[in-house]
C-alpha cells in the first residue's frame, strides 16, 4: 500500500486565503495485486497528487517502509524481502 501526505494536511482546515494553492494529498492509483516467479522483478506503482507535492510512503502488514524512488524488490521465498 502507498500512501501520500504533505503539509496541506497539517492545516486544519486549511486557511486558504493565505495558501490558496494547497491541495490535500490524494492516492489517484494503488499497487495492483501480481503474481511472479521466485526471483523475478516487479514493480509497483503508485501515482499521488497535491500540493505540495505528496511524500510517499509505503506500507506493508501496517509497517512502514522508507524508500526512495526506483526501489527494486525481489520475489524471495517465504515472503522475505530484498532492496536495492
Amino acid at each position: 500500500q502507498c500512501v501520500a501526505s504533505n503539509s496541506a494536511e497539517n492545516s486544519s482546515p486549511p486557511d486558504t486565503t493565505k495558501a490558496p494553492h494547497l491541495l490535500f494529498p490524494e492516492v489517484v492509483e494503488n499497487p495492483k495485486n501480481q503474481s511472479a516467479f521466485i526471483g523475478s522483478n516487479v514493480t509497483f506503482n503508485c501515482t499521488v497528487i497535491g500540493l505540495p507535492t505528496p511524500a510517499i510512503s509505503w506500507m506493508k502488514n501496517n509497517d512502514s517502509y522508507a524508500v526512495t524512488s526506483n526501489v527494486r524488490a525481489r520475489v524471495v521465498p517465504e515472503n522475505k524481502n530484498s532492496h536495492s
